[in-house]
């Protein structure tokens, strides 16, 4: 049988030390980060959960906020099997993943660092060699609601910056909810609670009285009226998780997910893994009342009347052969066709601070925006006026349409 990557056992030995509802491997999956300046001196530190057995390490985008706008910060996770003893280093990490408008981001682990013998070790062959696995957090990757109600119990566990060094518990009720507007809906955005919440324990862990995993302590507010703390909740993170394709599970389905080169299935956002099919399946609730998914790869569009195909056409297209790709697409059922400039205007999302593409990335998942030097603009069937050669094209990184020879190359997305 397989044992904790750290001796949860030792805090298993001084169960009276943990509150109700908070179990062993709880505790062993919160971490402390620390941020180093560039002469190796402490500069900030937080907390962060590890989130599933590859190492995936969810945390506050304003913990790692010094080392990114920094150079030469770095940081480093601490772990402990002991909730009276000081973390000590573990884990190596890679920033994969930000978001400043939801306030999160996601380390990786890639390595363990033995105390024993000074080494460290790619992670996961260094866990199967020793029969072990890494503690993590559970959850519900589709939560639709953040899981708890006013009044209900909320514990927290964290490396606040007062107290000492060793992980903290607190503990508060739910005092209220305070939404997100996010593509024309309010998300269930953060948890409000009177649990303290102090520096240090932002990225950390929020448990409900049942030990279940709600979501990630983020600030205290303080005014001349009082302090009030808050909890991004799960809808929050599944959609951040979804967005930079995170997936809990392997699987062979590359049709609304893809497999990356250790053969690990991403689910493209939108999609989630359904164990009994073996593939990914559009997930509910995750578009808003503008769009529903009637099939899956298709998305129709209340407002206009228009069905979409749900991602982009694989590859690059010359104009003719953008044409040509949807007369021939067979996507459920079939009768498809390139659409107008008016009717590819009508994905344009308005603009907001919070969208990294001006199209409904919940809809269009993976919708490409370009990059340094290159715009990833879509083809119509509408010719610019007064030329055969030129047929506008409209970009979703920019948000805009401009004219195109008809022999370069562009994206498409079909229309019916």
């Amino acid at each position: 049988m397989a044992q904790p990557l750290f001796a949860v056992a030792a805090i298993a030995a001084a169960a009276l030390l943990l509150p109700a509802g908070i179990q062993e491997q709880n505790v062993g999956a919160v971490v402390q980060i620390v941020v180093y300046d560039s002469l190796s001196q402490p500069s900030a530190t937080g907390s962060g959960t590890i989130i599933d057995a590859e190492g995936d390490i969810l945390t506050n985008y304003h913990v790692m906020e010094p080392a990114i706008d920094n150079p030469g910060f770095f940081w480093r996770v601490l772990l402990t099997d002991d909730v009276r003893s000081v973390p000590l280093p573990g884990l190596t990490t890679k920033l994969v993943a930000v978001s400043k408008a939801f306030d999160l981001a996601l380390l990786r682990a890639t390595g363990f660092y033995d105390k024993a013998t000074r080494q460290t070790y790619e992670l996961q062959s260094f866990l199967r060699q020793r029969h072990l696995y890494l503690p993590h957090v559970a959850f519900d990757r589709y939560a639709n609601s953040e899981g708890v109600s006013l009044g209900d119990d909320i514990q927290v566990l964290g490396y606040p910056g007062v107290g000492g060094e060793t992980i903290t518990f607190t503990k508060g009720t739910v005092s209220g909810f305070a939404p997100l507007r996010y593509h024309g809906r309010d998300l269930p955005w953060r948890i409000k609670t009177d649990a303290n919440i102090n520096s240090g324990s932002s990225g950390g862990a929020a448990f409900d009285s049942r030990g279940n995993f709600v979501g990630v302590p983020v600030a205290v507010t303080f005014n001349r009226v009082g302090r009030l703390g808050y909890v991004i909740s799960l809808p929050v993170v599944d959609l951040f998780l979804s967005q930079n394709q995170v997936a809990t599970e392997a699987c062979r389905d590359q049709v609304n997910g893809y497999a990356d080169a250790s053969g690990k299935c991403f689910c493209n956002q939108g999609f989630h893994w359904k164990g009994a099919e073996g593939r990914c399946v559009p997930s509910p609730n995750l578009v808003d009342g503008r769009y529903t998914l009637p099939s899956e790869g298709v998305v129709h569009d209340a407002r206009t009347g228009l069905t979409w195909q749900r991602t982009t056409a694989p590859g690059w297209y010359t104009w003719g052969r953008a044409m040509s790709y949807c007369r021939t697409l067979r996507l459920a059922g079939g009768g498809w066709r390139l659409p107008s400039r008016r009717e590819l205007d009508t994905l344009l999302a308005s603009t907001s601070a919070l969208l990294t593409t001006k199209i409904d990335a919940m809809a269009f998942p993976n919708t490409p925006i370009g990059g340094i030097g290159r715009a990833d603009w879509f083809w119509t069937s509408s010719p610019v006026a007064g030329t055969s050669s030129f047929m506008w094209g409209v970009n979703f990184g920019a948000g805009g349409t401009s004219g195109s020879v008809v022999g370069s190359t562009g994206k498409v997305r079909c229309v019916r």
